[in-house]
């Protein structure tokens, strides 16, 4: 009986620190989720730049192009869910709705990581032929990149609804 009111009061110390973690990376998520929709939106405005005055790059159009470089990569913090799992106390978590999610979260923001590397990475190839000695670059190239950048804003919002999931789940279990 003392060992269950003891496990309670630390799974509840877990939620109320998983919770705290969550909702900072859910504020987090949100504001790459908005720089990545303004690298978007930056690709666009350059596309239709450079559609509308093939073979030269004005002053606006190489801002475009400037600011669709920054898509943001979120970075999650994971201390006390690390510490969860590594401490080997994911049990103490009763709900397996939850447990399943926490241990699952991990993967999914690495899954996020590694697809933003893979775009940069295939962005950085695609620069040879989207200003290749300052002329306008050719639409297919344009279009490949908008759609990259899609990939991760895509992926992003993803992850914010898996994150909200959990942080709601978690709100209910920690209120209880």
């Amino acid at each position: 009986m003392v060992q269950e009111w003891a496990d309670r009061r630390s799974e509840h110390e877990f939620l109320l620190d998983l919770l705290a973690e969550f909702r900072i990376n859910e504020a987090q998520l949100q504001s790459d989720i908005a720089e990545t929709k303004k690298a978007v939106d930056a690709a666009d405005r350059w596309r239709e730049g450079v559609a509308g005055s093939p073979g030269a790059a004005g002053g606006s159009t190489i801002d475009s192009y400037a600011a669709s470089l920054n898509p943001a990569r979120f970075d999650p913090l994971s201390g006390a869910l690390r510490s969860l799992i590594d401490g080997g106390d994911l049990g103490l978590i009763r709900n397996r709705e939850l447990r399943a999610a926490l241990a699952g979260w991990d993967d999914r923001t690495q899954e996020q990581v590694i697809t933003s590397v893979t775009v940069d990475m295939m962005r950085s190839m695609l620069m040879q032929f989207l200003i290749p000695e300052g002329t306008a670059a050719p639409a297919q190239a344009l279009e490949a990149d908008r759609l990259l950048l899609q990939v991760t804003y895509d992926q992003q919002l993803r992850l914010l609804g898996l994150l909200r999931e959990i942080i709601e789940v978690l709100q209910k279990e920690a209120a209880a």
